[in-house]
């Protein structure tokens, strides 16, 4: 039953938890697993294809299978069998279709199967659902802007983060997700190098539903936080002197800011002087949140993300805001972003294309200063 507050005290010896990959949360299972703990001989079961939501049960316990299987970790008592394609391309060719499908000719036949492979040839929205559902090919929700195999960067950023960046911020308005991003490029290099920090307040984090013990967003912030990658600001609200104070926290560790990129609906006189003040008075470029402004910049970022040329550091709350991001086209073909879903955070993707329209804006001037940074390796911020 998915109603988790109900099924306390129980004490199994067997449970089986089907299509693992629909659960948002990981409450059930967790609640299972515990249920067993007085049993000699207890055995949860797990059945799923893949899915479409992301940072759930179902990416923890696949990541803790493929562990598992290649021998990083030794578990006697996990056993994992794992049935997917290696390559989406793969589809293409009818006689590999048995590493996803063991039971190919007996539980789905092979006529139903050419059916779907022939229709999602055609439709993107089939595709999304065949690669997923008959190929267990890991994919974000089927109509978001980004598939899963773009917007997925599991590099990580080794060496200094570039000592000059831009910056880029998302301020709500009231009790939602507050991000900062920092991005760089070192001079001879293609690749973008991201840092990023959420805020939520502690009002989010325990604005829980009765029925699944779940915050409304679907969201591991509990789990971010205990990270370094969230702060849970005691208070029903954020504070946007946070973003100061992060900024700022990142100069003092060598990271200078050359141009901020912000949306100006949000920021207040106040704050910007304060950020004038620490950084000059060129440092907040005002970022329009509409067609006009992100249309280009947006498109540019595919292409960047496309490539894997965008290192967001394999940080999970990029790579959720990334998926939960859908398109708004007009009648021009000029794009801008919007939520999937009403609890579907972007945040993290805005402060990053806040930060990525200014890059484009500045790009010859930002490669001098990359330039600068390699000829003088040992220069400090105070040479501004």
């Amino acid at each position: 039953a998915s109603n988790t507050n109900g099924l306390d005290g129980l004490n199994s010896s067997c449970a089986i938890i089907d299509e693992l990959a629909a659960i948002r949360d990981r409450d059930l299972y967790d609640l299972m697993k515990q249920s067993m703990s007085s049993r000699r001989q207890p055995l949860l079961l797990e059945i799923t294809t893949s899915g479409f939501i992301r940072n759930s049960i179902f990416d923890a316990q696949y990541d803790y299978a493929s562990k598992v299987i290649s021998g990083a970790v030794k578990d006697d008592h996990f056993l994992p069998l794992i049935y997917e394609m290696d390559d989406r391309k793969e589809i293409d060719d009818e006689s590999l279709w048995v590493k996803a499908n063991p039971a190919l000719g007996t539980i789905k036949t092979l006529a139903s199967l050419r059916g779907y492979v022939q229709k999602a040839r055609v439709s993107a929205p089939d595709r999304a659902s065949v690669l997923v559902k008959d190929f267990n090919i890991i994919a974000n929700a089927s109509q978001a802007w980004l598939p899963w195999d773009v917007l997925n960067n599991e590099v990580r950023i080794t060496g200094p983060f570039p000592r000059y960046a831009i910056g880029g911020m998302d301020a709500a308005d009231s009790v939602d997700m507050n991000a900062a991003v920092l991005i760089g490029r070192r001079a001879d290099s293609d690749e973008i190098l991201v840092k990023t920090h959420v805020w939520i307040p502690r009002s989010k984090l325990d604005a829980t539903s009765e029925a699944t013990r779940a915050n409304p967003d679907g969201a591991p912030y509990a789990l971010w936080a205990e990270r370094g990658l969230v702060t849970i600001v005691d208070d029903v609200r954020v504070n946007k002197n946070v973003f100061l104070d992060w900024f700022k926290a990142q100069r003092d560790a060598g990271i200078w800011p050359l141009w901020i990129g912000y949306d100006p609906w949000h920021i207040d006189d106040s704050l910007l002087a304060g950020f004038q003040a620490e950084f000059g008075e060129q440092v907040m470029v005002p970022v329009r949140q509409g067609v006009i402004t992100l249309s280009q910049p947006m498109k540019e970022l595919r292409a960047e993300l496309a490539a894997h040329r965008i290192n967001y550091d394999n940080n999970p709350v990029m790579k959720w805001c990334l998926g939960n991001t859908y398109v708004k086209t007009d009648t021009n073909g000029n794009i801008q972003p919007m939520k999937g879903r009403e609890t579907g955070r972007i945040d993290a993707f805005a402060a990053l294309l806040d930060a990525y329209t200014v890059y484009v804006q500045h790009a010859d001037e930002y490669g001098s200063w990359a330039r600068y940074e390699s000829e003088n390796p040992t220069k400090t911020e105070e040479t501004q």
